[in-house]
C-alpha cells in the first residue's frame, strides 16, 4: 500500500528545522556579543587601575608604562571615542605639559565617562573613523 506525503508533517520538520537554525544563530550572536564586551571590560579594567601612575603622589613609571600598552591593545576592540580620549588625557598629564590639574581631571573625566559610555552602549565595533595618523607610538617617562 502506498502511503500518502503527509504535507503537515514536512511542514512541521521544516518549521522545526528553521526555528532550530535561527535559536542557533541567535545564540552565536549573543555569545559573541558577551566575549566582546568581556574583552573590552578587561582592557578598560586594565586602563582605570593604571590611570593613577600619572599622578604627582604617585609618579609610577611602571604603571604609565601599562597604560600605554592597554591602550595600543585597546585599538583592536574599543571605540574610536576611548581611544581619543585616552590619548587626549595622556596629552594633559604628559611630562613639560602646560595644563592645570583641574584640566587634567577634565580629560580624566572625560575618558572615564567615554569608557562607561562605551560599555552600557555595547556596541558592535564595526566600523571606524580612526585614520593611521592617529596612532601613537608612546612611552612614559
Amino acid at each position: 500500500m502506498k502511503r500518502h506525503i503527509n504535507w503537515t508533517e514536512i511542514i512541521i520538520i521544516v518549521v522545526t528545522v528553521i526555528a532550530g537554525l535561527i535559536t542557533w544563530y541567535l545564540n552565536q550572536q549573543s555569545k559573541l556579543s558577551y566575549e566582546n564586551y568581556v574583552r573590552r571590560e578587561q582592557r578598560f579594567v586594565a586602563l582605570v587601575s593604571c590611570i593613577h601612575g600619572f599622578g604627582e603622589q604617585t609618579d609610577n613609571k611602571e604603571m604609565r608604562d601599562k597604560f600605554i600598552k592597554e591602550l595600543d591593545i585597546s585599538w583592536l576592540y574599543c571605540s574610536d571615542e576611548v581611544i581619543l580620549r585616552a590619548y587626549k588625557f595622556l596629552e594633559s598629564v604628559m611630562k613639560g605639559s602646560n595644563v592645570t590639574e583641574e584640566q587634567q581631571q577634565k580629560a580624566m573625566g572625560e575618558l572615564m565617562l567615554a569608557i562607561r559610555k562605551d560599555l552600557i552602549e555595547n556596541k558592535k565595533l564595526n566600523k571606524t573613523n580612526l585614520k593611521p595618523s592617529d596612532f601613537r607610538f608612546l612611552r612614559a617617562l
